[in-house]
């Protein structure tokens, strides 16, 4: 059983999944945390909540974050949101990347208590992953697939409303590559 069996339990069963390599378990042995590569080895790279939540093959996204975050930020995604906001494992703690906004702030330090603690706090989940408007654009565009994600259109930073009725389904990497050229980093009062 998993170490994130309350995270689970939250989210429902896992699906879209995909099993974690061997090469990718060796390759970020030493640089995530070992519950999650605990995880990894247990389920995979899967989505949770019908695919409000994502846990990731860090390879999908890291290359992406140079855009956003500079080459040689050492940040490594291991999980995101239907509307694209990152997670990472950064400097011993985990950081979300609000894409929206160019937020990018410590979550918390233990990626066991982040994955059982706030994702599975009803205020997080609403707030942080905007579940109530996931579910009226779940219902209105469908499931995603491993490699998209929910975007607004224009997005928010270029007037967007934000609305259920401004999405579209899009590719994720390349939508993160556009909204890195339009939204700014914030990297807090320490970044």
């Amino acid at each position: 059983m998993t170490v994130f069996a309350k995270f689970m339990k939250a989210f429902g069963p896992a699906k879209e999944c995909r099993p974690a390599s061997s090469a990718a378990l060796e390759k970020y042995a030493s640089l995530l945390p070992q519950e999650l590569l605990q995880h990894w080895r247990d389920v995979g790279w899967c989505a949770y909540g019908e695919g409000l939540i994502w846990v990731i093959d860090p390879d999908q996204l890291v290359d992406v974050l140079d855009d956003w975050l500079g080459h040689g930020h050492g940040a490594i995604p291991f999980c995101r949101s239907a509307f694209a906001d990152v997670f990472v494992w950064h400097e011993d703690s985990v950081k979300s990347l609000t894409v929206q906004s160019g937020n990018f702030d410590e979550a918390m330090s233990s990626i066991e208590v982040f994955f059982n603690g706030p994702l599975c706090s009803d205020w997080y989940v609403d707030d942080m992953l905007q579940r109530k408007l996931f579910r009226k654009v779940l219902k209105r565009l469908g499931r995603l697939r491993f490699d998209q994600c929910y975007a607004f259109e224009p997005v928010l930073a270029l007037g967007g409303t934000g609305e259920a009725e401004t999405t579209k389904i899009v590719k994720i990497r390349e939508y993160l590559g556009i909204l890195s050229q339009i939204v700014s980093v914030d990297k807090g009062p320490s970044g």
